[in-house]
């Protein structure tokens, strides 16, 4: 089995963890070191389990601090997946059939001058050692003048291309926060270490009401407070009359916290950090980029059909 359990088995209702997977309407799962494979893209196998769990009824639902704009299109070319939590909760989207266009079912986020503020506050306090980013109606905004040292901050190989071509780049991004013309969704920080990392957060989590997180290595999401990838997803399936007794999150990282602690069953990936293992109910076997996500919805599939 690609699942191992780390709790006893009374603490599930009375029902084996067995039982419990095969109860299973809707999986949420985070993208970055989980869905996605070390490439940052959703591999053949995990797009086939995908399209089986569909049919199956088990509902795919990423729930990512990624926009709309950086979603990967081996994810978004994937039919099955009719829905995305993105901003860690702030937006939720539809995708339609000919996967050109979303809409926002839910938008939330900073008003546009609280933004600007919140923007300018960082640049002029840590200007050098940090690389600021701004979501605003599915696009990431960066400054030109900091996505030029993009090297020097301690960001994974891969996510360079990545973070160059998904930004929009500006001259000013306190002037662009501030004529936003939607909620900003989720400002984004890059540091230059760990150590930078954590003494942000210290500050930022003392000074102010924020909900932060992470989902890379060295970087801090930053949302208005009450906002988080359970409280998007627990709207959408409300939105959808699915039952939150019948949800399975599954993630590895400070950001999928909340999701692993307080759905039906949270599942951590195998390369999942400390904090996110200590939230789950059970962990995988096989990592991301062992196409953890597939092993685990194929065994629910089984699962399921041998319990009808």
């Amino acid at each position: 089995m690609p699942l191992v359990s780390v709790r006893p088995n009374n603490a599930y209702k009375g029902d084996t963890f067995e039982e419990l997977l095969a109860k299973v309407d809707v999986v949420a799962v985070d993208l970055d070191g989980t869905l996605l494979n070390a490439r940052a893209d959703v591999d053949d196998l995990t797009a086939s389990a995908i399209r089986r769990a569909s049919a199956a009824g088990i509902r795919v639902i990423p729930a990512t601090g990624r926009v709309l704009s950086v979603l990967p299109e081996t994810l978004t070319a994937i039919q099955d997946i009719e829905y995305a939590v993105c901003c860690a909760g702030a937006t939720v989207l539809r995708m339609d059939e000919s996967r050109d266009f979303c809409s926002a079912l839910k938008d939330d986020g900073f008003e546009p001058n609280e933004a600007a503020e919140i923007v300018g506050m960082l640049i002029h306090r840590y200007r050098g050692d940090v690389l600021v980013d701004f979501s605003c109606e599915g696009v990431m905004y960066s400054e030109r003048s900091m996505l030029a040292k993009l090297e020097s901050f301690d960001v994974p190989g891969l996510s360079i291309a990545y973070v160059r071509r998904s930004r929009r780049q500006v001259d000013d991004l306190v002037h662009a926060a501030s004529l936003a013309s939607a909620p900003v969704g989720r400002i984004n920080i890059f540091t230059r270490d760990e150590r930078m990392r954590l003494e942000i957060m210290s500050t930022l989590s003392e000074e102010r009401s924020y909900e932060l997180g992470n989902s890379l290595k060295h970087n801090i999401e930053i949302n208005p407070q009450g906002t988080s990838k359970w409280r998007g997803l627990t709207w959408l399936c409300d939105h959808l009359g699915i039952s939150r007794d019948r949800i399975m999150a599954v993630g590895d990282s400070s950001n999928d916290i909340d999701r692993l602690s307080r759905a039906w069953v949270g599942v951590a990936m195998k390369n999942a950090s400390r904090d996110a293992l200590a939230a789950a109910d059970a962990r995988t076997v096989w990592a991301n980029d062992e196409s953890g996500v597939a092993r685990l919805l194929s065994e629910m599939v089984d699962i399921r059909q041998s319990h009808l």
